[in-house]
């Protein structure tokens, strides 16, 4: 299911505007003002999440509810002490 949240940190970290994204999705003025305080829990049409997640450069998958998958950053680099053999 969608999650408001999700879309409404997107959008911040992104440094949107709900108007800029509306705009940048294709959507209503006001779309994304009703969908980050309105949406908990609603149906949102599948074109909708598509354009949204479009416009913020990420997958549909980022906007639904659940854990957010955090890419683990790269482990460190083992290097081979002579010293020890």
């Amino acid at each position: 299911m969608f999650d408001p949240a999700k879309l409404r940190q997107l959008r911040e970290d992104k440094g949107l505007s709900q108007g800029q994204l509306s705009k940048a999705a294709g959507l209503g003025r006001n779309a994304v003002s009703r969908l980050e305080s309105k949406a908990r829990g609603k149906r949102i049409q599948h074109s909708t999440i598509v354009a949204l997640a479009k416009a913020l450069d990420v997958e549909p998958e980022a906007l639904e509810e659940g854990e957010t998958l955090v890419e683990a950053p790269p482990a460190e680099e083992k290097r081979y002490d002579w010293r020890y053999g």
